[in-house]
């Protein structure tokens, strides 16, 4: 268990340590080592089993407050969960993936799921009892008990109804909105029904009425931004009070007596809202409001609009639920709420928390109010939640002016000030209306870095300067600068063309060009030769050149053959016409004209060797030249490189066997 503090609010994670399997294995091997660590000694798994494979869709309650039901996947799965056991009751897999649900009893026994599309899925606790489909996608749904009906919102500006007690669609709600309904919403107290329209009103039903109650325009008023969208609705006990949660992060709480909002509470992240929901306080009051958007849960107080705590989530938000005090609850099923809220996350674990500062610890939990204090560890400090630290320089950069310290817009802190978020907005886009380009601009360079340092590079530039004098220290006296790959080839090859491009004048016309005299002299044309990349390379480099060295004399030992020397009185003319074999093959012809004259010429000069070595009593080097010529299988000398490979493959293809044929072709 961790706790975390914010604004000196402290709240338990409850979820925080190993899995069950994982503690009991864990526990298994300290029994060799010598027991197990302070953080598997401090766990804590307030419901057993309470979590999924893969992650958590959406947890509601029922209104006795003894059963939870959570849904997720993979595969889609519906969990009910006792709270007086704190186990599982039942669960069972779905056919579908399950976004939503209401609980139609105060027990387990009848439910209602809403899965991807249109369709809807009543249960009891045995089987399903009716599948249906609405005639639009869904985004949200509610129970009405009064009238026994389920309420589907989605795509299109009509409301749903559906009459569970006469088994068949009513006349449905119709609004203004054709972009869609995004939430529902009941007035317990007296019936009238909300719904939160993509348009950002909010329109209001009573279902004794065709025609809407009233409508409410919610963005563009009271801090909330235009152009945004209703995402989340939520009431009080007392009938009178409801919030709306926008998709551009901003909660209204609006009385329905009044047009005006009570006032506006922005969660500064411009993240939509996912759910909304009033805390039921020990005196049956609503203290508090609960608005979670994608990254976080806040809790703030619903008359000044002030930060209570602030609860991250691992993870993208998707629903949450707070525990009641109370279980085993009978009609009116009214009593207040615990400290307790479980999170469903794109987590495996449900994520469970525990604010003792905004309640007690459920009655079948009572064993964590005196935990709590034993079993915290570290604590994580947040200060001034909707504040942003700047420095005095930067804030004398901004203006700000004395009246809005005075009015509690900028603290005063060291060697700096916090600023409200929205004022900090607003000046830094009178200063700098460029700011929002620039750091784009500046998010695109960093990326584009981050991925040019990924790309592999043969070598890596040294970091000392000592090679780089080295280099150039070379340069200066003529010598051309190559790499270690270069300096092979060049030893392989020094006719070549990049051998021919280093020539002392080159370097010299390098070093006078203005454009490349100040770069040759840097560190980064240093060659590390001592690195150990530098010395595979090269030598992978050497191992290329003896194979194709080995390659091109396999080559010539196949298309030619060494013609011996016939002695100093052979003629060679006469020799050549009798080893003809009398075809008309002219290649073979001018082969042979070749080492006629080749075989002269050197007869010659050793003619002329043996006389200068008898007159002078020198040694003969005993060098010689030797004659070459073509196999009779070579049918045409002129050739190109290319259709002599493809020669050779033929070849090598007719000597494989069957079998060895067959196994190559794959069949």
């Amino acid at each position: 268990m961790q706790v975390a503090l914010h604004n000196n609010v402290k709240s338990y994670n409850l979820t925080a340590g190993k899995s069950l399997p994982e503690w009991l294995a864990a526990k298994k091997k300290s029994k060799k080592t010598g027991g197990l660590s302070a953080a598997d000694e401090k766990r804590v798994e307030l419901i057993h089993d309470f979590e999924f494979p893969d992650f958590a869709r959406c947890v509601f309650r029922t209104a006795n407050g003894s059963y939870l039901f959570a849904a997720g996947d993979y595969p889609p799965r519906l969990k009910c969960f006792d709270v007086n056991e704190m186990s599982l009751k039942f669960s069972f897999n779905a056919d579908m993936p399950i976004l939503g649900g209401v609980s139609l009893s105060p027990d387990f026994r009848k439910f209602a799921l809403r899965g991807e599309g249109r369709m809807i899925t009543v249960h009891n606790s045995g089987n399903i009892i009716d599948r249906l489909r609405v005639p639009h996608t869904q985004r949200c749904m509610e129970y009405n008990p009064y009238a026994a009906e389920l309420l589907s919102g989605g795509t299109g500006h009509e409301i749903f109804r559906i009459n569970l007690d006469q088994g068949r669609f009513m006349e449905s709600f119709k609004t203004a909105s054709d972009d869609g309904v995004n939430a529902v919403e009941l007035f317990r107290g007296h019936g009238l029904v909300l719904a939160g329209c993509e348009n950002g009103t909010v329109e209001a039903f009573d279902p004794r009425q065709e025609k809407p109650a009233g409508t409410l325009t919610v963005e563009g008023v009271g801090g909330v931004e235009a152009g945004s969208s209703i995402r989340a609705l939520c009431t009080d006990r007392s009938g009178l009070l409801f919030a709306a949660g926008s998709s551009t992060g901003q909660v209204a709480l609006y009385d329905v007596r009044m047009n005006a909002p009570l006032l506006v509470k922005d969660h500064m992240t411009s993240l939509p809202i996912v759910k909304v929901a009033m805390y039921s306080g020990r005196q049956g009051e609503h203290t508090h409001v609960l608005s979670a958007d994608t990254q976080a849960l806040r809790i703030w107080d619903k008359t000044s609009g002030k930060n209570f705590t602030t609860i991250d989530a691992p993870a993208t938000i998707h629903d949450f639920v707070v525990m009641r005090a109370q279980h085993n609850l009978a009609e009116p099923y009214e009593c207040a709420d615990s400290g307790v809220i479980a999170l469903a996350c794109d987590t495996p674990k449900l994520q469970v928390h525990f604010v003792p500062s905004l309640g007690a610890a459920p009655r079948w939990a009572g064993f964590l109010d005196a935990l709590t204090e034993e079993m915290e560890e570290s604590a994580a400090t947040v200060v001034y939640d909707d504040y942003k630290f700047i420095t005095k320089a930067e804030a004398d950069t901004l203006g700000l002016s004395a009246s809005e310290v005075s009015d509690g817009r900028v603290r005063p802190a060291m060697h700096g000030v916090y600023v409200e978020n929205r004022l900090y907005r607003e000046l830094q886009a009178v200063a700098n209306p460029r700011a929002y380009n620039d750091m784009v601009d500046a998010n695109r360079k960093a990326k584009r870095k981050e991925l040019n340092a990924d790309r592999i590079t043969k070598f890596h530039r040294a970091e000392g300067g000592a090679g780089a004098a080295a280099d150039g220290a070379a340069m200066a006296s003529g010598a051309s600068v190559m790499t270690g790959a270069t300096r092979g080839l060049a030893k392989a090859d020094p006719t070549s063309a990049m051998m021919r491009s280093l020539t002392p004048q080159a370097v010299e016309l390098l070093q006078r060009d203005p454009r490349f005299a100040a770069k040759l002299g840097m560190d980064g044309f240093a060659v590390d030769k001592d690195h150990p990349e530098f010395t595979k390379l090269f030598a992978k480099v050497k191992d290329q050149q003896d194979k194709a060295a080995e390659r091109r004399a396999k080559h010539d030992r196949a298309q030619f053959r060494v013609v011996h020397d016939l002695g100093d009185g052979a003629d060679v003319g006469t020799s050549g016409a009798a080893d003809a074999p009398g075809d008309a093959d002219e290649a073979r012809a001018f082969v042979r004209q070749t080492a006629a004259a080749a075989k002269a010429a050197a007869r010659e000069a050793r003619q002329e060797r043996l006389k200068s070595e008898k007159h002078g009593g020198g040694k003969s080097d005993g060098d010689g030249i030797q004659m070459m010529e073509a196999s009779q299988s070579v049918s045409n000398l002129g050739a190109t490189e290319r259709q002599r490979h493809e020669a050779r493959r033929v070849q090598r293809h007719k000597k494989l066997t069957l079998a060895e044929r067959l196994a190559k072709t794959g069949k």
